[in-house]
């Protein structure tokens, strides 16, 4: 319900000062835990319409994904330039998303499209989540 979640978000905005943005997880097959049933949100219309109000409530979004949503993201997010975007964890990239060469182009492509919408940012961490031994993986330290 769109007006709900409005109305939270107004309060919350409008409770502190401190507040400068949600964060939603939105991978989608494979899912993150407690995402299961929450289906393909950045192809849901009324997720949409929610997203659109962050702009005038002027909030930030952060974004937690999956590689193979990025380009449908950026797509989306165009739309949208008043709204800053923080893709969360390098875009969640696995291990096969760093190395294999269909999925890799895929990441990089879709990071570029990412790139390219300049009110976008991202946000470098869970580099344990591609390969444990990140600091000794050199598709994940770019090395």
């Amino acid at each position: 319900d769109v007006t709900g979640v409005l109305k939270v978000l107004t309060d919350l905005a409008a409770s502190s000062p401190k507040v400068r943005g949600i964060r939603q997880i939105v991978n989608h097959e494979p899912n993150w835990p407690r995402q299961g049933n929450t289906g393909d949100l950045l192809g849901n219309p009324n997720w949409q319409k929610g997203f659109a109000h962050l702009e005038t409530l002027k909030l930030s979004f952060d974004l937690q994904l999956n590689p193979h949503q990025f380009t449908a993201a950026a797509e989306f997010l165009k739309d949208y330039p008043g709204i800053p975007v923080i893709i969360n964890h390098l875009g969640s990239p696995t291990l096969a998303d760093l190395t294999d060469e269909k999925l890799q182009k895929q990441y990089w492509d879709g990071l570029s499209a990412l790139a390219s919408l300049p009110h976008a940012s991202i946000k470098i961490s869970m580099l344990c989540y591609a390969d444990k031994n990140w600091d000794q993986n050199a598709a994940v330290t770019g090395s």
